[in-house]
């Protein structure tokens, strides 16, 4: 019984986590990427994932640029 438990308490935290990550790729829109902040879970398409540590954005005339920093001392970049 005491492993039934365990296990259903793992599956609500997998989920929490599942569920609160933020996953970034082309298809991201920019009010999505503006709402994130530091703390926030994100995720991309080649594996990276992880809190964001830093987050930077670059505005020129054409473009903007998304520079995160997770955790882990990985960039996740955006590019709109």
């Amino acid at each position: 019984m005491h492993i039934l438990t365990q296990k259903s308490y793992l599956k609500k935290i997998y989920w929490f986590i599942f569920v609160s990550m933020t996953h970034i790729d082309a298809l991201t829109p920019i009010h999505r990427l503006e709402q994130l902040k530091v703390g926030d879970l994100i995720s991309d398409t080649w594996g990276s994932s992880g809190a964001i540590k830093t987050i930077e954005v670059l505005r020129s005339k054409t473009s903007l640029t998304y520079y995160f920093r997770i955790k882990s001392g990985k960039l996740i970049l955006a590019l709109r």
